[in-house]
């Protein structure tokens, strides 16, 4: 399964928070994370992570942003 490091933020901007995570399904990821937003969200940009690595990945764009985390995200 392909999996993908996904930065969502709001739709249209690239300012505000953003959202890094990991996913099989962005579209689906989006779509749970909508519920709990009344901003419209989208996908800003995305990783094709080789197998086994999109956690790595994930973990060190967490790392490399800590600073501007929200509410430990």
């Amino acid at each position: 399964m392909t999996e993908y490091v996904y930065f969502i933020g709001r739709h249209g901007s690239e300012e505000g928070p953003i959202k890094i995570g990991v996913s099989g399904n962005i579209q689906s990821r989006i779509d749970q994370l909508q519920s709990f937003s009344p901003l419209r969200l989208s996908c800003l940009e995305y990783i094709e992570a080789p197998d086994g690595m999109a956690y790595e990945i994930e973990r060190t764009l967490h790392k490399l942003a800590r600073d501007k985390r929200i509410k430990r995200e």
